[in-house]
């Protein structure tokens, strides 16, 4: 499975995650996302990995919940 993941580095928040089955059409989704963002602070970056709870294990920075997320959760 690949994964596009586009992630806000300055508020480390996860954007978007995105699935594809074929590499091609994540490179093309990812070619796309990269064009249209104008914002310096999105990072676009296209994984591989066997599962989503891989790719959670493996690349856990973009799933950390920062404090501010989860007070944000909670109001």
């Amino acid at each position: 499975m690949y994964y596009l993941i586009k992630f806000r580095r300055s508020r480390q928040e996860l954007i978007n995650l995105t699935t594809f089955d074929s590499r091609q059409s994540g490179v093309n989704e990812m070619r796309t996302a990269e064009r249209a963002n104008h914002d310096d602070d999105v990072e676009i970056v296209l994984l591989s990995a066997e599962s989503e709870d891989s790719l959670r294990r493996t690349h856990s920075r973009y799933f950390v919940e920062t404090s501010f997320q989860a007070f944000s959760t909670v109001l």
